[in-house]
């Protein structure tokens, strides 16, 4: 089982900070000198300069001025690396025949989710290749051409695209699968 992003920061963190005290505790054994007593000596040091700083004579509006640059260059960072994702290696791959039906769709960026997802996904007649709509009347549901005689009675296409989406990502998968395990030269 793989550790979660919150997991790995807390091992991490734990981890330094477990190497740290064991080398502070290893400099007072080889000193000769009370446990802990060069912990003391840096959290003094590091306590009597965060005072020092914190009481330093500096003008309100200098700390204003730096707060609003350091939030400016964070807020443009974040936007450059916003807008300079990385295109997915499948965004070409937009066209398949899936239960003898030719079908088109594009990619959108979900913002929210921050990922590319399937969009306008289209059924193309296998005969003349124009789009094929579905129809509904009353409970009988079909698909037919919009130029030719081409029709499937009794399923509308259109109803259940779900399952085309689900192909296509699978078909994704598969592909990613067999370039990663076959990749080409």
């Amino acid at each position: 089982m793989a550790l979660s992003k919150t997991k790995k920061q807390i091992t991490f963190i734990s981890t330094v900070l477990s190497a740290i005290v064991s080398i502070l505790f290893l400099i007072d054994w080889i000193k000769s000198v009370p446990v802990f007593s060069t912990l003391k000596f840096v959290w003094n040091w590091l306590v009597e300069h965060i005072v020092w700083i914190a009481t330093y004579n500096i003008q309100v509006w200098i700390i204003i001025v730096a707060l609003a640059v350091v939030i400016a260059l964070i807020k443009v960072s974040v936007s450059i690396k916003r807008n300079t994702l990385k295109t997915p290696p499948y965004i070409d791959y937009t066209e398949d025949i899936i239960d003898n039906i030719k079908w088109k769709w594009k990619y959108q960026f979900d913002q929210f989710d921050r990922r590319y997802v399937i969009a306008e996904q289209k059924a193309y007649c296998p005969k003349c290749d124009s789009l094929l709509r579905g129809k509904s009347i009353y409970s009988v549901q079909q698909t037919e051409c919009i130029r030719c005689n081409f029709s499937i009675q009794e399923k509308n296409i259109y109803s259940d695209l779900s399952r085309i989406n689900l192909i296509i990502i699978d078909n994704i998968e598969r592909k990613q699968k067999s370039n990663s395990v076959n990749p080409i030269s």
